[in-house]
């Protein structure tokens, strides 16, 4: 990055703070400078851990961000590294993991690296008594880690970055901004929605207010999700019910809620459920227990997409992943060179995969795929994960 470039980012992330620019567009002078996969802005709150915003620049799978509030940020060894240093100090992840720790640890072969990413280097750009907000610089599996001379740069654009931060984050609570799990999803091709347990909808990204507009199994009256067949509403009712949004005090019995669940509607239509509790998802979709809700026309036909996969039969985004492979005719040993990691490790997650999917048999496998989602439908009384 020569001087004019790095002017020019600088500037990028003072017209951001001032909301002339959006933050995504500011950070992709920091991406094209370490030819990164991603580069990914993080606010949170120091009291609750709940997130307050997230911008990203790169060419990471829609899901990722979603599948990472939901199941992973919890595992996310990288964080430490940088919440305990101060404001501006730089780190990156390959001088404290070797590949030994990578390949035996479940976030980066479960999550980081089925999405493409392999090295992070990253700082805390900005502290105050409420926030902390930290950058990340995401390196694409197969691609050196951030150079010696790189990390010396991206301490000089930290730096910039914190003075503009100060004047973003003193702004920022007077402006209306869409919470970061609304935005999220507008970035999904799949209808998605956020409906509490009783049916009432607190969001729909564009694809999903298509499909509600549109004659099928479910529509809107009055703000709650309606079924237009008797047994569909009690089923779908049912359906949020196990995952007791609402703890002890939700309709079902005692004991633990369910994290997932789905049905099929009698129009052709499968409806997964997914519970986003506040604890669990950094508070990204707000402050009450919620559900995730994708819906897909088994009459439409979808191409082998690895998140809809994940969602139908349970599986981690690597082990979704590895089945996707295998369908589109790779082998385990072209999967484990393409990912960059080892063929015991592929083999591990496949052997995961076709448990939940309750096979035994890799042509089995990719026989139930290549029937998806019809027969990626699997009824809660009998799904092979429970």
């Amino acid at each position: 990055m020569n001087d004019a470039d790095f002017d020019a980012a600088v500037a990028g992330f003072h017209r951001a703070a001032r909301g002339q620019l959006a933050w995504g567009e500011a950070l992709a002078p920091i991406r094209a400078a370490f030819g990164a996969a991603a580069a990914v802005l993080m606010g949170m709150a120091k009291d609750s851990g709940a997130i307050a915003f997230s911008y990203e620049c790169g060419t990471l799978p829609e899901a990722a961000s979603l599948d990472y509030l939901r199941s992973y940020h919890s595992i996310d060894v990288r964080a430490a590294l940088v919440l305990d240093r101060p404001v501006g100090e730089c780190v990156r992840c390959c001088d404290y993991y070797d590949e030994a720790f990578v390949a035996a640890n479940a976030f980066y072969q479960d999550f980081l690296i089925p999405y493409g990413v392999r090295h992070v280097a990253g700082a805390k750009a900005y502290e105050d008594n409420r926030l902390l907000v930290v950058l990340g610089v995401q390196i694409a599996v197969g691609a050196a880690p951030v150079s010696d001379a790189g990390m010396r740069l991206l301490a000089r654009l930290v730096a910039q970055l914190t003075v503009a931060l100060h004047v973003y984050c003193a702004a920022r609570g007077q402006r209306g901004e869409p919470g970061v799990g609304a935005a999220l999803l507008d970035r999904l091709r799949a209808p998605a929605f956020v409906v509490d347990e009783l049916r009432r909808l607190h969001y729909a990204n564009p694809a999903g207010r298509q499909w509600l507009a549109a004659p099928g199994g479910l529509g809107l009256i009055d703000g709650r999700l309606v079924a237009a067949r008797r047994q569909d509403d009690a089923d779908f009712t049912l359906a949020l019910r196990q995952l007791k949004l609402d703890g002890e005090r939700s309709y079902l019995g005692a004991g633990a809620g369910r994290e997932r669940s789905q049905l099929r509607l009698s129009s052709h239509e499968v409806v997964f459920l997914h519970a986003v509790r506040p604890d669990d998802t950094m508070a990204a979709f707000g402050t009450r227990p919620l559900a995730l809700m994708l819906a897909h026309d088994l009459g439409a036909g979808i191409a082998l997409d690895p998140f809809v996969v994940a969602e139908t039969f349970g599986l981690t985004p690597a082990e979704a992943r590895i089945a996707v492979g295998l369908a589109a005719g790779s082998s385990v040993e072209e999967i484990a060179a393409e990912r960059c990691v080892s063929l015991a490790t592929v083999r591990s997650q496949l052997a995961a995969a076709m448990h939940k999917m309750g096979v035994h048999r890799q042509p089995e496998l990719v026989a139930r795929l290549a029937a998806l989602p019809s027969a990626g439908f699997v009824p809660d009384d009998r799904r092979p994960d429970d």
